[in-house]
């Protein structure tokens, strides 16, 4: 048996000697043991357990994938991964706690490690500063433009668009919502923008 099979065997004897310990013998029984062989597993030392992968031949330990809900899993990983590169990517544009907290349920604690992870400075930490006039403009352009992506999608758009950190564009957004004051766009300005 080669090495790969073996630690594969023997990674799954000590599984299935887990589950009898555990007496979830309803597992143990749907990988194919019989009750009389869970019996037998659960008075094993750790040596026997070894001694028994190895004396098991490569037919006798198989493992089979349920395809659909092995995709849901892949789709579950698949997202979470993407939603923290998105975080990491907004992070890393200037977003501040409020707004990972408002988006994405971020605690203090767990934003700034994130921060640490990303290895930023906390250069920029604190009350945004106002944008210029022009890039206020510019900011209100784009947020109209990228109207049909999703919150955070927007924020990253507008923020990529502008150069202008997301701290930024998070209070003037924010401020346009609860006053419904707007930069005036004329048509020469939204296209200049």
């Amino acid at each position: 048996m080669d090495s790969y099979r073996a630690e594969h065997t023997l990674q799954t004897v000590l599984y299935i000697a887990r589950l009898c310990a555990l007496e979830e013998f309803g597992s143990a029984i749907q990988l194919g043991l019989r009750p009389d062989q869970i019996e037998t597993i659960r008075s094993l030392s750790i040596l026997d357990l070894q001694e028994l992968a190895l004396s098991i031949r490569a037919h006798a330990v198989t493992v089979r994938i349920a395809p659909e809900p092995f995709d849901a899993a892949l789709r579950i990983v698949q997202s979470r991964s993407d939603e923290r590169e998105l975080i990491f990517a907004m992070i890393r544009a200037g977003a501040h706690s409020r707004m990972m907290n408002a988006l994405f349920g971020l605690n203090t604690l767990c934003f700034s490690n994130y921060r640490k992870v990303l290895e930023l400075s906390d250069e920029g930490i604190g009350r945004p500063e106002i944008p210029t006039e022009h890039a206020q403009k510019s900011i209100w352009s784009a947020w109209i433009e990228f109207d049909g992506l999703s919150d955070k999608q927007r924020y990253l758009a507008v923020h990529r668009e502008t150069g202008i950190p997301l701290r930024n564009i998070w209070s003037l957004i924010h401020e346009w919502e609860k006053t419904g004051l707007t930069p005036f766009l004329d048509v020469s300005e939204r296209r200049e923008m």
